[in-house]
C-alpha cells in the first residue's frame, strides 16, 4: 500500500511541476520555461490546467496533514519510539529487549 501511495505521490509531483511550468511559460522570456508551452494545449486549455494544478496543491496539503498525523499516531500506538527518537534524540526500549 505504501509503495502504491508513494508512486501516486511521485506522479502527482511530476504533474504539479509540468502544469506549473506550463502555466508560467507564456509569461516567461526564458527558453527553459518556453519548452513547457505545449502542456497547456495538451491538457485542454488554461482553465483546466489551472484546475489540475490547484487540485494537486490540495492533494499535497491533505496528504501531508494525514501523513504527519499517522506518523504520530503509530508512534503512540506501536510504542516503538521511532518518531520520538527522531524528535527528541532518545529512544526508550523495554529492558527485556536489551538483552
Amino acid at each position: 500500500m505504501a509503495d502504491v501511495s508513494y508512486f501516486i505521490m511521485f506522479l502527482a509531483f511530476v504533474m504539479q511541476c509540468l502544469t506549473g511550468f506550463g502555466l508560467y511559460a507564456p509569461m516567461s522570456d526564458s527558453y527553459f520555461h518556453k519548452a513547457f508551452a505545449w502542456i497547456v494545449p495538451l491538457l485542454g486549455g488554461d482553465l483546466l490546467t489551472r484546475q489540475i494544478h490547484h487540485i494537486l496543491m490540495w492533494f499535497f496539503i491533505i496528504f501531508s496533514i494525514i501523513h504527519v498525523y499517522l506518523v504520530f499516531y503509530h508512534d503512540f500506538i506501536e510504542r516503538r519510539g521511532v518518531t520520538s527518537s527522531m524528535i527528541g534524540g532518545w529512544k526508550f526500549i523495554e529492558e527485556d529487549e536489551v538483552g
